[in-house]
C-alpha cells in the first residue's frame, strides 16, 4: 500500500504504507505471508490521496534489494524514512512488474 499523491513526481515518488510478500490464494498453502513494512497509517495534512494497493504475481527468486530496505523499516523516523520510495524502479528491480 502507497501513497503516490504526497509529491506528485514523475516517475512517481510514494510513501509505503505496507508491503507484505508470500501472500497465496490457497487456504491449504504451507507457505507464510511475510510482512516487509509494517502497516503504517495515513495522516494526510491536507488534499485527496489515492491510497493505492498493488497485488503483484511474486517471483519465486523474490527478494528485498539492500537499497530499498531502509524504506521499509519502522524505526522512530518513520514515516519520515518511507517517503520517496521510488516505486517503478522498486518493481522492476524486484522482478515484480
Amino acid at each position: 500500500m502507497v501513497d503516490p499523491d504526497w509529491n506528485q513526481t514523475t516517475p512517481p515518488s510514494v510513501i509505503v504504507h505496507t508491503v507484505v510478500a508470500n501472500l497465496t490464494r490457497s487456504i491449504n498453502s504451507s507457505s507464510k505471508e511475510n510482512v516487509i513494512a509494517t502497516y503504517v497509517a495515513p495522516q494526510p495534512k491536507s488534499g485527496t490521496h489515492n491510497y493505492t494497493l498493488f497485488l503483484f504475481n511474486q517471483p519465486s527468486n523474490f527478494n528485498m534489494p539492500v537499497y530499498y530496505e531502509s524504506f521499509m523499516e519502522t524505526t522512530d523516523q518513520t514515516p519520515i524514512n518511507r517517503l520517496n520510495l521510488p516505486l517503478e524502479s522498486f518493481i522492476n528491480q524486484t522482478g515484480l512488474g
